[in-house]
């Protein structure tokens, strides 16, 4: 038997899902009985989120349990079609506009367009979460000569930039002033989506007037009688926001997070007279409607610039600093070498995938900021420490000595390369709009600095200690000393061997004594030598 139970939740949907489920979702084959009094009050929106207040009566047979969000989710969706759930369009004029909706787990974005057959004017809005650094669409087959709007945040964090750009190829898109852009000022003074940011949310609508008939609407196959006219979009990674003095029309951008083609009917979006265009005719679209995506849309990722500073910081905070420990410690001069030389490997490659990355952007295609030319000057530095290394270690296993070359190569370039390259990598990330990292990078390199420094303290602590032990002695007194010596007694203290007897000889074997080498000789004749003369015996002494 079934009863009868109020039941209200607030749940929170996707803009997609909405729109899906309005158009397809039959209410009555999901929830069974009789239904009175229900309700789905819009009660705010939360970034792309629709949030929904649902009072029903559920009519279950008692004891069964009944997936609460299956049916408060069916019923909201169905029910919220005809209210004003979002009221971004104007069902009147529903037919003067085609939208584009896409979304999944991490974002929803709409695009509503329509252009007036009359004079040739451009009608475009657009929305997308904030949370992304902008949100671009676009006109064209690719990025290939196309033509880009793209949307971003002012400091302020309410009102948005406009930048209209222009693309070659597929690198960062140029600014262009000649491209007549800008944000409307003339929406109806009820326009429920003014322009701007609100509860995480780009809202952004602008008109390009006579764009038809302009040059660029043909560089990119612009033609209003097309059914499959291509758009695109890029979403921009987060985080990466311009700042400061960037912040203006030609802010530079990191690479989009996603991207993707849509097509658009353009005869559906075309309203005849300007009169029956405009701003005022049409809103944000809550449905697909006279457009379909192209192809896959794809999530992408800046692998090329994570590669260059990933190498960069192994290189400048482990690898240099690892080789100069192994040698300070240690003294292992060759894996001190070996090291040093797989850094300088890991900085040109480093220094080859920064050059790739910079050809991808307006602020670096031209290699003159200060990060670019730093490093090219630790590069110039490297390679001369290198050389100087080697030449010094040649010298010195040729002659056993140090040479001049050791204050350079040890002393001075060593370890200002090392400090110059950590420098640029934190002026890299701000460079690269990711000075965030700086937050981590900063205290690892002071840890790095103080187990250097460390490292050098311990060492001088040792050798202090070890020859502190060696005092009073004279150098070389253990291999000097013979059997049973005795400090302070007069050498040797044994008795001479007599004739025919051994000794002992220096490299350790016995050695057999001549008869001049005893006791005994030395009381006769001594030995003669060959000098012209006949030894004398000595004088008697009185």
């Amino acid at each position: 038997m079934p009863y009868r139970r109020v039941v209200q939740k607030t749940i929170r949907l996707s803009i997609r899902k909405y729109s899906q489920l309005c158009k397809h979702l039959n209410l009555e084959s999901v929830i069974s009985g009789e239904l009175t009094g229900n309700t789905a009050t819009p009660i705010g929106q939360t970034g792309w989120r629709l949030e929904l207040e649902v009072k029903t009566f559920d009519l279950t047979p008692r004891g069964k349990a009944r997936n609460s969000r299956s049916l408060f989710s069916s019923f909201a969706y169905a029910s919220a079609s005809s209210s004003e759930l979002i009221s971004r369009q104007n069902p009147a004029n529903a037919s003067s506009s085609s939208t584009f909706l896409w979304g999944d787990a991490e974002t929803n974005i709409t695009v509503s367009v329509q252009t007036v057959a009359e004079n040739g004017d451009l009608f475009v809005r657009m929305s997308a979460p904030a949370t992304y650094s902008y949100f671009g669409v676009g006109i064209g087959n690719g990025m290939n000569n196309a033509v880009m709007f793209i949307a971003y945040s002012e400091e302020n964090g309410q009102d948005i930039i406009l930048s209209a750009r222009t693309s070659k190829s597929h690198v960062e898109p140029v600014y262009s002033a000649a491209l007549d852009a800008a944000i409307s000022s003339d929406l109806p003074p009820n326009d429920p989506t003014p322009n701007g940011i609100r509860n995480g949310t780009y809202f952004l609508s602008f008109r390009l007037p006579a764009f038809a008939s302009s040059s660029f609407a043909q560089t990119v196959a612009f033609d209003p009688s097309s059914n499959t006219q291509s758009f695109l979009f890029a979403l921009g990674s987060p985080n990466h926001i311009p700042y400061g003095r960037f912040l203006n029309k030609n802010a530079p951008l990191r690479q989009h997070n996603y991207y993707g083609r849509f097509s658009v009917d353009m005869p559906a979006a075309t309203a005849k007279t300007a009169a029956q265009g405009g701003f005022a005719t049409f809103g944000f679209g809550t449905q697909m409607k006279g457009a379909a995506p192209v192809g896959e849309i794809k999530k992408d990722k800046d692998r090329a610039s994570a590669a260059h500073g990933i190498l960069m910081i192994l290189a400048f905070l482990v690898v240099f600093p690892s080789g100069v420990l192994v040698n300070k410690l240690f003294g292992k001069v060759k894996i001190h070498a070996g090291v040093q030389t797989l850094g300088l490997v890991i900085v040109i490659v480093g220094v080859g995938v920064g050059g790739y990355v910079s050809s991808c952007y307006n602020r670096s295609n031209k290699a003159r900021s200060p990060h670019q030319i730093i490093g090219i000057i630790i590069l110039i530095a490297l390679l001369a420490q290198f050389a100087l290394g080697i030449l010094h270690h040649r010298s010195y296993m040729k002659n056993g000595m140090p040479t001049k070359l050791l204050a350079p190569h040890k002393k001075y370039l060593g370890p200002l390369v090392i400090l110059a390259g950590l420098v640029n990598t934190s002026i890299g990330f701000r460079f690269a709009l990711t000075g965030y990292w700086n937050i981590i990078f900063v205290p690892l390199v002071l840890l790095m600095v103080f187990i250097v420094l460390g490292a050098g303290v311990v060492k001088r602590f040792v050798c202090g200690r070890r020859q502190k032990n060696r005092e009073g002695k004279p150098m070389g007194t253990e291999q000097l000393q013979p059997p049973g010596f005795v400090p302070g007694q007069l050498w040797p203290q044994q008795p001479l061997p007599t004739a025919g007897g051994t000794a002992r000889g220096v490299g350790g074997g016995d050695v057999e004594l001549q008869r001049w080498e005893t006791t005994e000789s030395r009381r006769g004749d001594p030995p003669g030598y060959d000098l012209g003369m006949q030894p004398t015996a000595p004088r008697q002494m009185v």
